[in-house]
């Protein structure tokens, strides 16, 4: 999001802010990235339903709507108990998890 709005001249500073915070989740700690592309239409049909979070300041509003569809056509997810060995990486939301990759 925040090369996206670099890109297109787009202020960036709240995210950068956020991103800062700590409150972000590493990259080589999501387990799992799930093409959900082909319910692209409904996803961005429910976030119109929130008007109060999604306002014409919102950062998915100062970016073409093609742009921010790519972007959210993925869903990063991570296993949060137990606790993966390093490098895991998901097959599926219903992968079969091993004694091994746990840890």
């Amino acid at each position: 999001m925040i090369r996206q709005l670099r890109a297109n001249g787009e202020d960036n500073s709240g995210l950068e802010a956020f991103q800062d915070s700590g409150l972000t989740w590493p990259d080589d700690q999501v387990h799992l990235i799930l093409d959900v592309s082909d319910q692209i239409e409904a996803k961005w049909e429910a976030f119109h339903c929130h008007r109060t979070q999604f306002g014409p300041s919102n950062f998915f509003r100062r970016l073409p709507e093609a742009q921010v569809k790519q972007m959210i056509s993925k869903e990063h997810f991570a296993l949060a108990w137990p606790e993966p060995k390093p490098g895991l990486h998901l097959e599926s939301m219903f992968s079969d998890l091993s004694v091994e990759q746990l840890g």
